[in-house]
């Protein structure tokens, strides 16, 4: 009796033990954590396997609604200045380059910029080019504080007009936002030079094409136009501010970015360092010092949209990054634009920001917390009707900007 009694009790404690197990194992899975994103659960896209992706973070932002005014006519700048890109210094004076829409022979129109005041008012300023080549072009422009650089191409060729160069030099030719000095070097380098940037102390560096090892090549340039310093582009030194996401572990490192993508980059003045930038990709966005440190940030965009282009700036906690929508309807489509304030340390998508007119596209530069954007309009007091009639159609440059 006593040995039946205990038999019972000892199977009343295993069944009371086992039936928490079972109970865990049918219950349903908790809801996930508020924020985050259902998709995060599922296999990427195109993945060989499916895996369990860790959760996601939803990206979220605000709308920053901004009106422009202030609106300027530009005066003194050549009627296709308003078809060509504006650069703007971290000044906020817009420096344009008419070279890149006229020929290769047109020496003479390639010897001037074009800069136009906060006040709308343009000037001409000089500019050196090569002489002695019967072919010139502009590889790339760029307005720094302390400069003006330009990238140039000159080509020689052989006697009776062949059409393939005997030689074939590149200049860099700088210029101050005066107009006043202008110098021109030869480059003495063992690469191809692609793109021109300067910092703000007035260091030239210049990004290029190793075609024997098919590498990139970054370097500081001496007065002389041969290389003070090479960069590691392996490399990350420096330390990463606080709460950065870097994009070492998400994308290769500039040392394997391809001759495509480099031909496609952009610097961009950001206080005393220089953004080098990958219009129309996701591609980081690396962060240059004069002293060789770098650092890359990871900008968070909506989905379905890529950098278009950073917009320059006189530094600050805030980079404006305007994207372009990567599928769907055309990308010049101004719906298809917008403009976005990100984290400059981290990446971080803050606030978008949004306005009536003009149009995304038109927005040149910000400085000192103020945008600015430059296009083509209808003169005012032009109505279409008696003796304006005949101009009712003119267009003229105007430049608006915040406060």
């Amino acid at each position: 009796m006593i040995r039946t009694k205990l038999l019972l009790w000892m199977g009343w404690v295993l069944v009371a033990g086992y039936a928490p197990v079972v109970l865990a194992q049918n219950a349903p899975a908790p809801p996930p954590a508020s924020g985050t994103s259902a998709a995060a659960t599922t296999a990427a896209p195109g993945s060989a396997t499916a895996k369990p992706a860790a959760p996601r973070a939803t990206v979220q932002w605000t709308k920053r609604t901004v009106a422009f005014s202030n609106r300027i006519a530009v005066i003194g700048l050549p009627s296709e200045g308003g078809r060509a890109k504006p650069h703007c210094s971290a000044d906020g004076m817009e420096f344009f380059d008419l070279a890149p829409g006229l020929a290769g022979d047109d020496a003479e129109g390639m010897r001037y910029l074009f800069s136009v005041s906060p006040d709308g008012e343009a000037k001409r300023i000089s500019r050196k080019v090569p002489i002695g080549f019967d072919g010139i072009s502009v590889v790339d422009f760029f307005a720094g504080e302390q400069r003006l650089v330009t990238l140039l191409k000159a080509t020689k060729r052989q006697d009776g007009g062949d059409t393939i160069p005997r030689e074939t030099a590149y200049f860099l030719s700088e210029s101050d936002g005066e107009g006043d000095l202008s110098s021109q070097v030869q480059l003495d380098v063992r690469f191809r030079p692609l793109k021109i940037g300067s910092f703000s102390k007035g260091e030239i560096l210049l990004l290029g094409w190793d075609e024997s090892n098919l590498t990139p090549v970054l370097a500081l340039l001496k007065d002389d136009g041969t290389v003070g310093r090479f960069f590691d582009l392996e490399e990350r030194r420096g330390a990463q501010p606080e709460g950065a996401r870097t994009a070492a572990s998400a994308a290769p490192s500039l040392a394997h970015v391809d001759l495509t993508s480099l031909e496609s980059a952009t610097f961009v003045a950001l206080s005393d360092e220089l953004l080098l930038t990958f219009p129309g990709t996701n591609r980081p966005i690396y962060v240059l010092s004069a002293g060789g440190d770098s650092r890359s940030i990871a900008i968070e965009l909506p989905s379905g949209f890529t950098m278009h282009d950073v917009l320059g700036s006189n530094g600050g906690s805030t980079l404006m990054v305007r994207a372009q929508a990567s599928t769907g309807q055309a990308r010049n489509n101004n719906a298809q634009q917008r403009l976005f304030a990100v984290n400059a340390a981290s990446g971080a998508l803050l606030n978008e920001i949004v306005f009536d007119t003009p149009r995304v596209a038109d927005v040149t530069c910000v400085v000192n917390s103020s945008l600015t954007a430059m296009y083509l309009d209808t003169p005012a007091g032009l109505d279409g009707s008696g003796a304006n009639a005949g101009a009712a159609n003119a267009t003229q440059l105007v430049m608006v900007s915040t406060r």
